[in-house]
Protein backbone atom coordinates (compact mmCIF):
# COMPACT_ATOMS: atom_id res chain seq x y z
CA UNK A 1 0.00 0.00 0.00
CA UNK A 2 1.17 3.54 -0.63
CA UNK A 3 2.38 5.81 2.16
CA UNK A 4 0.95 9.31 2.51
CA UNK A 5 2.15 12.30 4.53
CA UNK A 6 -0.29 14.61 6.27
CA UNK A 7 0.18 17.79 8.32
CA UNK A 8 -2.16 19.00 11.05
CA UNK A 9 -2.86 22.73 10.96
CA UNK A 10 -3.65 22.82 14.70
CA UNK A 11 -0.68 21.06 16.29
CA UNK A 12 1.69 21.11 13.26
CA UNK A 13 2.20 17.35 13.62
CA UNK A 14 3.54 15.53 10.53
CA UNK A 15 1.87 12.14 10.10
CA UNK A 16 2.94 9.32 7.79
CA UNK A 17 0.07 6.97 7.11
CA UNK A 18 -0.20 3.86 4.96
CA UNK A 19 -3.59 3.33 3.36
CA UNK A 20 -5.20 2.51 0.03
CA UNK A 21 -5.55 5.06 -2.76
CA UNK A 22 -9.27 5.66 -2.08
CA UNK A 23 -8.93 6.19 1.69
CA UNK A 24 -8.05 9.48 3.36
CA UNK A 25 -7.06 10.53 6.89
CA UNK A 26 -9.82 12.77 8.33
CA UNK A 27 -8.58 13.64 11.82
CA UNK A 28 -5.19 14.15 13.45
CA UNK A 29 -4.17 11.14 15.51
CA UNK A 30 -2.39 13.39 18.04
CA UNK A 31 -4.88 16.20 18.77
CA UNK A 32 -8.07 15.02 17.00
CA UNK A 33 -8.36 18.14 14.84
CA UNK A 34 -10.06 17.91 11.47
CA UNK A 35 -7.77 20.61 10.02
CA UNK A 36 -5.47 18.12 8.35
CA UNK A 37 -4.06 18.30 4.84
CA UNK A 38 -2.09 15.95 2.66
CA UNK A 39 1.46 17.01 1.82
CA UNK A 40 2.33 16.27 -1.80
CA UNK A 41 5.19 13.82 -2.03
CA UNK A 42 7.97 14.01 -4.55
CA UNK A 43 8.67 11.01 -6.71
CA UNK A 44 12.27 10.52 -7.69
CA UNK A 45 13.44 8.39 -10.57
CA UNK A 46 17.00 7.27 -11.09
CA UNK A 47 18.26 7.24 -14.62
CA UNK A 48 20.14 4.11 -15.59
CA UNK A 49 23.88 4.55 -15.73
CA UNK A 50 25.61 4.41 -19.10
CA UNK A 51 27.71 1.54 -17.78
CA UNK A 52 24.86 -0.56 -16.44
CA UNK A 53 22.13 -2.03 -18.59
CA UNK A 54 18.65 -0.85 -17.86
CA UNK A 55 16.14 -3.25 -16.37
CA UNK A 56 13.95 -3.02 -19.48
CA UNK A 57 16.81 -4.19 -21.69
CA UNK A 58 17.45 -7.18 -19.45
CA UNK A 59 13.76 -8.11 -19.38
CA UNK A 60 13.48 -7.90 -23.17
CA UNK A 61 16.59 -10.06 -23.54
CA UNK A 62 15.16 -12.69 -21.16
CA UNK A 63 11.82 -12.69 -23.02
CA UNK A 64 13.52 -13.16 -26.40
CA UNK A 65 15.69 -16.00 -25.04
CA UNK A 66 12.60 -17.71 -23.62
CA UNK A 67 10.78 -17.38 -26.96
CA UNK A 68 13.73 -19.01 -28.74
CA UNK A 69 13.77 -21.88 -26.25
CA UNK A 70 10.02 -22.43 -26.76
CA UNK A 71 10.50 -22.54 -30.55
CA UNK A 72 13.28 -25.13 -30.16
CA UNK A 73 11.11 -27.25 -27.85
CA UNK A 74 8.19 -27.13 -30.28
CA UNK A 75 10.39 -28.31 -33.13
CA UNK A 76 11.86 -31.12 -31.02
CA UNK A 77 8.47 -32.47 -30.01
CA UNK A 78 7.20 -32.41 -33.59
CA UNK A 79 10.23 -34.39 -34.77
CA UNK A 80 9.80 -36.91 -31.96
CA UNK A 81 6.26 -37.80 -33.09
CA UNK A 82 6.95 -38.16 -36.82
CA UNK A 83 6.34 -41.72 -38.13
Amino acid sequence: MPRYTYKCASCQEILEVTHSFNDRLDTCTKCGSEQISMIPSMVMFNRPSTVKKSVGTEVKKAINETKEEIKKDKNRTREDYKP
